[in-house]
């Protein structure tokens, strides 16, 4: 025991100095002892592989931690000088030293390579020497960028699209943006650069999906690309072209091509162009781009890119008669798929990095039924300060704005008269002119009361809310008259009821005569208001006040059977239908109303995977109730229980291979803790969420808009439960609220916006509108 001790003991005194870290500080400056911001410091071991690296800072400082003892030397890359490597240098445990690198003082110039139209996988060793010469200034601002895409202190706003293109790519057919902001990354997922050599850029499945996979930098960066390429450069203009294309071994394997595009004066990387190779002629358009930009302090990034792929759909030729079947199935584009996005703003902490210029929203304000310019009209962004006013021929110029989606307000001196607006949502990639057909005062009064004349004159509108005087909760379905004489001296009047929340809307009041507006409740009657309206405007608003009982208390306690007995259930919804409140359960499955106006009111308890309960309740003035409401299982989704979870999980996993739509598993789903499926929903690129006016609900819908669909129709996505269909988008078929499921009862998700993403266990008819599939965690099943 004791020698054991002892042993112990030297490990623990020795343990510490194992473990310190062996470090080398220093900085990277030119021949004239300038400071160099934004050079490669790369550590190379013995072996001369890469074990760690750093941009330099704007001091040209760099810090580079050795994970082990040994030897090493620092190699520095600056675009336009040729590569400088440090003497060796031996690290102990625990050593802190620096290193002072000076460039190479010889600069890289086109005019001292002599640039061949050939291949360097067919020239002679200078020839190839050359060229490979222009990859390194290639491969160092790669290296700075894929350096950049892992600074998790820089934090870049991009937006990010996706559209649809007909077959001959001419007319945007959908179009859909959002503006993300996150740390720097790569805009898009790629494989592995060994993955990428072995089953080459395109992957097709057994269901005809195809899968374009754009080069990751790591993969333009790795050896193994050169090894499957051969390089050329050639002169054009100010630039330098190092362009690509796969060996002649590789001709069965699909592969890219394409050019590299450098500055011919400071050799800077410019952009890259790529498109795919060794694939069918039908999928020739298919290709993308990257542009890069460099940020202040020397760092490069990715400022635009984008990838566009032809989408296939198999169909059958050909006619069968008799014994003789002549049909056959043969594949056809049937759209073009656009995604890409651009690099808006880039920061660390306070510093600005990169900023793309600002732009210009320009467009033309017109009315919407004459199509006549609407002179005058105040156009605002929401979220911002930034507005415009239309000249003499409707048109207006908002400056300032970076790509994005945004919500534009538009007053008009028509919409005024009945104190309204319009709004419109605009998506601005570029500078282009919007025209914007705004509503008049008379179609207005026509959406909201289904008529705009009475008696052959216009008619306003009195908008408000009616409160109690001794409590501040909302009064509901209370009878709100208007009353006032007519042009005979009899008494005309229009009636309607609270909604809600005490609101109420009044449709038909004439204009300049004095109307007189009362509340009434069980006997009880508000203090008359007097209201004219002018005839240039066509609505008021008034409170009126009331003294009514004060609401009855609804409170209790959710429960549901299960395996153990009954258990609290949390997000099941309580509604009381015919006064319009609703709550839902707590995670212990409480839950409360308050304010019931006295009388018999239908309760509604439901939650997924449990039959609704359906029952009266009586209700007195102040009194409070205190229910427990037991669910039972809806005994169709029985097998639900039984579906394992590992399997599951596979076949969620099998999908997100194919990289086809958008997946979230239980480890993201976790960082959208508090959120409502509706709102983790509007951050998917292609999906839309549609919400009716009143009430939580939400329900899935596609951006697209399939040409067997009515117009005016909405789009609503097929939704599976844990494999189950709860939704197939057939007519009369109850909609899916996803708000009556949260995120924390969910262990993954697949949604696909469009047909084409669809795998074959979900795909069949009405699937136009996309699919969404809901994997429950265990616990909730």
């Amino acid at each position: 025991m004791l020698n054991l001790h002892r042993r112990g003991l030297v490990l623990a005194l020795l343990l510490p100095f194992s473990l310190r870290a062996q470090t080398i500080r220093g900085t990277v400056t030119d021949r004239a002892s300038t400071p160099v911001s934004g050079a490669v410091a790369q550590l190379l071991d013995s072996t001369s592989r890469v074990v760690a690296r750093q941009l330099t800072n704007d001091q040209g400082s760099f810090r580079l931690v050795a994970p082990s003892v040994g030897t090493y030397r620092i190699q520095a890359l600056r675009i336009g000088y040729q590569p400088t490597l440090s003497d060796a240098r031996v690290l102990r445990a625990g050593d802190d030293v620096t290193e002072r690198i000076v460039l190479n003082g010889i600069q890289v110039s086109f005019d001292t390579i002599r640039v061949v139209g050939q291949s360097s996988c067919r020239v002679a060793k200078d020839t190839a020497a050359a060229t490979f010469a222009i990859w390194q200034q290639v491969r160092t601002a790669l290296t700075a960028a894929d350096i950049t895409t892992g600074d998790q202190a820089i934090a870049t706003t991009a937006v990010v699209y996706e559209r649809k293109l007909d077959v001959n790519a001419r007319n945007v057919l959908a179009h859909a943006s959002v503006l993300r902001s996150g740390t720097a990354a790569q805009p898009w997922l790629s494989l592995t650069p060994d993955s990428l050599s072995q089953v080459g850029y395109v992957a097709t499945d057994t269901s005809g999906a195809t899968t374009y996979y754009a080069p990751g930098l790591d993969v333009l960066l790795s050896s193994r690309f050169l090894e499957d390429h051969c390089l050329r450069t050639f002169a054009a203009g100010t630039l330098i072209g190092m362009e690509f294309e796969p060996t002649r071994d590789r001709k069965d394997i699909p592969e890219i091509r394409g050019t590299v595009w450098l500055d011919r004066a400071t050799l800077a990387l410019s952009n890259m162009e790529y498109k795919y190779a060794n694939i069918p002629e039908l999928q020739a358009r298919a290709g993308g781009t990257m542009e890069f930009a460099r940020l202040r302090g020397g760092a490069w990034a990715i400022s635009r890119w984008n990838i566009v792929m032809p989408e296939l759909e198999l169909r059958t030729l050909g006619i069968a008669i008799g014994r003789v079947d002549n049909r056959h199935r043969e594949a056809f584009v049937k759209d073009i798929v656009e995604r890409g996005g651009e690099l808006v703003l880039a920061r660390r902490a306070n510093d600005t990095l990169y900023s793309r210029p600002s732009m210009s929203f320009r467009g033309q304000v017109r009315d919407s039924a004459s199509r006549a310019p609407a002179p005058g009209a105040y156009v605002a962004v929401e979220g911002t300060t930034l507005a415009g006013i239309a000249d003499s021929v409707g048109r207006f110029s908002i400056a300032g704005l970076i790509p994005g989606e945004y919500i534009v307000d538009v007053h008009t001196p028509s919409l005024d008269s009945v104190g309204a607006s319009h709004r419109v949502r605009v998506s601005l990639a570029d500078s282009a002119t919007r025209v914007i057909d705004v509503p008049t005062a008379e179609m207005f009064t026509s959406r909201v009361c289904g008529t705009t004349r009475k008696s052959g004159a216009l008619a306003g509108i009195v908008v408000g809310g009616v409160k109690p005087r001794v409590d501040s909760l909302p009064v509901a379905a209370l009878p709100v008259v208007a009353e006032w004489l007519g042009a005979d001296s009899t008494v005309q009047r229009t009636a309607t009821r609270t909604d809600s929340v005490g609101a109420f809307r009044l449709c038909g009041v004439p204009l300049d005569v004095v109307v007189s507006l009362t509340a009434e409740s069980r006997g009880e009657a508000s203090e008359p208001i007097a209201v004219r309206l002018p005839s240039d405007r066509l609505l008021a608003s008034v409170e009126l006040m009331i003294d009514v009982p004060r609401g009855a208390t609804l409170a209790g306690l959710v429960r549901g059977d299960s395996l153990s007995g009954l258990r609290p259930v949390a997000n099941a919804e309580v509604m009381l239908l015919d006064v319009a409140k609703t709550v839902t359960t707590n995670e212990q499955g409480q839950f409360q109303l308050v304010g019931i106006p006295p009388g018999e009111h239908r309760l509604v308890v439901r939650r997924i995977g449990y039959t609704p309960v359906d029952v009266p309740l009586s209700f007195a003035a102040n009194e409070r109730i205190t229910r427990n409401i037991d669910l039972s299982r809806v005994t169709t989704l029985d097998s639900v229980r039984i579906v394992e979870q590992a399997r599951a999980l596979r076949t969620f996993e099998d999908h997100r291979k194919l990289g086809l739509g958008h997946f979230f598993d239980r480890d993201e789903l976790a960082k959208k803790e508090g959120r409502t499926m509706a709102a983790l929903m509007s951050d998917i690129l292609g999906v839309k969420v549609v919400r009716p006016p009143v009430g939580s609900a939400a329900y899935v819908s596609t951006t697209r808009r399939p040409p067997s669909l009515g117009q005016g129709k909405s789009c609503y996505s097929r939704v599976y439960l844990d494999n189950v269909m709860i939704y197939g988008n057939r007519d009369g078929e109850p909609l899916f609220d996803i708000n009556s499921i949260s995120p924390d009862q969910i262990e993954a998700i697949e949604v696909y916006s469009s047909p084409s993403q669809i795998p074959n266990m979900y795909a069949g008819l009405n699937t136009d509108c996309g699919v969404l599939v809901i994997w429950r965690r265990r616990s909730f099943l």
